[in-house]
Parts: structure tokens; sequence; C-alpha cells
């Protein structure tokens, strides 16, 4: 499991320095999307690698990576609130150290049914792996909450959602200055993507090079007809 992790971090530490190559945008889509928590889903998923210490030095590097691409420096909160998804108002960049613990019991849940089928005549049959024990127990009073059960166990999201739910709070709760504040509340709305009249008229005219009703320019004071 050591060698594993650590070649994930160290394939991602390239990963970074090549994408520094890219445009700023093209390289964070390529981050989010293929090195980032994607890159190291399956081994969650397999393996009890909860808290192990790898997993904090591939977050680290996923931060860093953001600073690189972005020509930023973050803070602790700002990262934290970078790895939200992006409707809670993050970046979608989830720190695997966080993930660990929903992909792995998701993944037990989901397969425990076939588990008993290819165990069913061993003597361990019905037997709970004692990884899978500490894991729950570490999750659910993390939490402070108890473990889904059922089909709801099943759904990473299940036990991806009450940690994302407590990471969001933390990030809010951070915020003792009220433009911070309004600023969360701003990304995290429903229709935080959708433009007013008068954004449309002028995007859409600085587009296309085209005139508005009356023969003006959008975008050059007053040639907008207001709404």
């Amino acid at each position: 499991m050591d060698d594993l992790l650590e070649n994930r971090c160290s394939d991602l530490n390239i990963a970074i320095s090549r994408l520094s190559l890219l445009s700023a945008h093209d390289a964070l889509i390529l981050l989010k999307m293929s090195f980032s928590a994607p890159k190291m889903l399956h081994t969650l998923r397999c393996s009890p690698c909860v808290n192990h210490p790898c997993l904090g030095a591939f977050d680290n590097l996923l931060r860093k990576g953001i600073d690189t691409i972005c020509n930023l420096s973050l803070t602790d909160i700002q990262w934290l609130q970078a790895s939200l998804p992006v409707k809670d108002g993050g970046l979608g960049v989830h720190r695997v150290s966080s993930l660990a613990s929903p992909a792995f019991l998701a993944s037990v849940a989901a397969t425990d049914t076939l588990q008993q089928q290819l165990l069913f005549r061993s003597s361990i049959t019905g037997t709970t792996d004692a990884s899978v024990s500490k894991v729950r127990d570490e999750w659910s009073s993390a939490y402070a909450t108890d473990c889904p059960t059922g089909p709801a166990a099943t759904k990473q999201s299940t036990w991806d959602r009450v940690v994302t739910a407590l990471e969001r709070q933390t990030v809010i709760n951070s915020l003792s200055n009220a433009t911070d504040r309004a600023r969360l509340l701003s990304v995290t709305s429903p229709h935080r993507m959708r433009l007013d009249d008068r954004a449309i008229h002028i995007a859409v005219g600085l587009r296309l090079g085209a005139s508005d009703g009356e023969g003006g320019h959008p975008g050059v004071e007053g040639a907008v007809r207001p709404a």
C-alpha cells in the first residue's frame, strides 16, 4: 500500500509540473477531472487506507497544483472551500483524505452480498472484517452520526454528503467578515450562473460584434437599451 500511494503522489507531482505549461482553464479542468480524486478512487474503494499519511501528501500536492495553475496562495480555509463540490461553493477538487472513508464504506456495503456468496463455504462467512469495523467506528465518531444502513449505505454520495456538510459548515463558521459570507452565499445560490438581461445583451452582442436595437454597440456606455 505504501508503494502504491507513494507512486500516486509521484505521478501527481509530475502531472502538476506539466499542467503548468497549459492554459490555466485547461489545466484546472484536467487536474479536477483526471489527476485528483478520480485517479485514486479505485484504490480508495478497494483498500482500507483511511488516515494513511500519503493521502495527506496527495492532498498537499493538489493544493500546490491549484496554487500553481491559478497563481494563488491558498490559506487552509480557502483550500478547504476549494475542495468542496461546485454547488457548495468549491472547485470540486475533492481531498482524498476526506473521501477515503465514504469510498471504502460504500464499496463494502455494495459488495457485501457478493462477498457472502463467494465465501459461502468458508469459516469466515458472516464475520465482520476488523478493518471495516474500525473505519465505520471512526467515521461515526468523527461526524457524530450513525452509519447509513440499507440501500443508502451502498451509495458513496450518502456517506460523502455528511462529510461535505461538516466541511462546508467549517468554512462558513470561519468567515467573520460580512463580505466573505456574502461571497460564499452568492457562489452557492441555486442560480449563481444565471445572468441578468443586461449582462446577456452585452455578452452576446460583444461576442457576435452585433449592434443593439438602436444601432449602438453593446458594452459602450449608454448604448445598451434598458430592459
